[in-house]
């Protein structure tokens, strides 16, 4: 379960996907420690309704006690703008709203991440 540092009306779990093969078992919150992909965000509302959505477009770096995560949500992937690279005003509005950016301290224990952005 993830849960930020200030108070949110809502709780965001996130499922990540899992890690290569090879990567050593660690404990506490260098076991984050890598490059993720975002799978599934689950919102969790003040009355207990469970809200799943899948990620796309995600990336998520953990190293020591930092983390930055960035992804779009939605429920399907945005499209890319006609000419890549370069938006149109339209297409940047229409994006806006489903891309998530923040980056800051965080902690681990054997079930929550606590991220402070």
């Amino acid at each position: 379960m993830v849960k930020t540092s200030t108070a949110w009306p809502m709780c965001l779990v996130l499922l990540l996907a899992c890690a290569p093969p090879d990567m050593p078992v660690q404990t506490g919150s260098r076991a984050l420690d890598g490059v993720w992909r975002l799978e599934l965000t689950e919102v969790l509302t003040p009355d207990g309704q469970r809200i799943s959505r899948p990620s796309h477009e995600s990336f998520l770096l953990f190293a020591g006690d930092y983390y930055s995560m960035n992804w779009a949500g939605g429920e399907s992937p945005a499209p890319f703008s006609a000419e890549r690279l370069r938006p149109t005003d339209a297409e940047k509005i229409a994006r806006y709203g489903s891309v998530i950016v923040n980056a800051g301290r965080f902690e681990m224990s054997e079930t929550e991440l606590t991220i402070s952005p």
